[in-house]
């Protein structure tokens, strides 16, 4: 049995995670955005039993589509991705202002994780309109 699984289930969850920046700013376009569409991911695989499935960064928010533990929480994951995610493309590209107290995030202190419904190819299938620029229905 897999440390990640309890006894009575092994199946992992898709959970569809959206964020926008902070006092809605645009995110830059080019390698900053590619980058801060794969951090989270990288992040939360690092927390052992999530990985990122698909994601992509819009200029105005950003969405991922997570492979979840059943012993791991949404929120437990996306909690510890957020953090370091909003920090490291801050340090890497910092002239786009001051890396001091407060202003070190990017992100909003909220975020929405959508856990139940659509399955993993339904919102693998949003996530890739997203990147594209086509709306969806």
């Amino acid at each position: 049995m897999d440390k990640d699984s309890p006894s009575h289930t092994s199946r992992y969850r898709a959970c569809h995670v959206a964020r926008v920046p902070r006092r809605r700013r645009k995110v830059p376009c080019g390698e900053t955005e590619r980058e801060v569409g794969e951090t989270p991911g990288m992040l939360a695989g690092r927390t052992g039993g999530a990985g990122m499935v698909e994601g992509s960064a819009r200029p105005d928010h950003t969405r991922i589509c997570l492979r979840i533990a059943p012993r791991r929480g949404a929120g437990d994951v996306v909690g510890r991705s957020r953090g370091k995610s909003a920090i490291i493309p801050r340090e890497r590209h910092h002239e786009r202002g001051a890396l001091t107290g407060r202003d070190r995030t990017m992100w909003a202190r909220g975020y929405r994780a959508g856990t139940v419904g659509p399955d993993k190819s339904v919102i693998r299938r949003h996530v890739q309109r997203q990147s594209d620029g086509s709306r969806t229905g």
